[in-house]
């Protein structure tokens, strides 16, 4: 099935057999996340499609993906989250990440962050130290990720937006537990920084993974 959204006009397929029969299906537009309806559900020819401030109000039988935005990709599809409150660095952030090939989602706080995780593990989380929090407290967000099981850990690569360290700074990014700290003043070169860091992580575990994948582990 084709869908388009009504939004920004983009096209992507899903296939039918993964869209439940006989409900109404909310999807987010990986490009814009605008809410995209289909009512698969049998109706009167003459009654008009709900508009998308409805599909709030669906009833128990309508299954909303709202939830869940990456389980109509395609399989093996690399997928990101960014936790940043600037609209500026959040646009910039995904445009860069949707060249680099990820799908991306823009939590606007750390609850709906930590429900995304709940759900998906992204291979990319952007997190800026700043967002939705106390600097002075444990971030909700890194503190989640810190305490992941590290088979699970092992598969995100976690990058931290600050102003209190040096870009690619390892011993902070080690006490941090992240694989990647990014100066505020760096981010206008971010798709180089993240290029080259993603490449030496990827390279430092090559090894071990292809021994996991040997074993039947990964």
């Amino acid at each position: 099935m084709e869908i388009i959204c009504s939004q920004c006009q983009a096209h992507f397929r899903i296939a039918e057999e993964k869209l439940p029969e006989s409900q109404a299906v909310v999807l987010t537009c990986p490009k814009c996340k605008n809410r995209i309806q289909i009512d698969r559900r049998q109706r009167p020819a003459a009654q008009p499609e709900p508009s998308r401030d409805m599909a709030a109000h669906e009833d128990e039988d309508s299954y909303d993906a709202a939830d869940r935005p990456f389980d109509y990709i395609a399989p093996g599809a690399r997928t990101a989250m960014i936790c940043e409150t600037d609209d500026d660095i959040r646009s910039s952030l995904s445009a860069e990440l949707m060249a680099l090939g990820y799908y991306p989602v823009m939590p606007v706080n750390c609850e709906e962050a930590l429900k995304r995780m709940r759900f998906h593990v992204f291979n990319v989380v952007i997190v800026n130290d700043r967002f939705d929090c106390n600097q002075t407290a444990a971030h909700p967000v890194l503190e989640t990720i810190r305490n992941l099981a590290m088979e699970t850990r092992r598969a995100m690569f976690v990058v931290l937006l600050s102003d209190r360290f040096r870009t690619m700074d390892d011993m902070a990014a080690f006490h941090q537990s992240v694989n990647l700290i990014i100066n505020d003043r760096n981010i206008a070169e971010f798709t180089k920084i993240f290029n080259r860091s993603l490449a030496d992580h990827q390279l430092f575990y090559e090894v071990f993974l292809e021994c996991q994948s040997k074993l039947g582990k990964s």
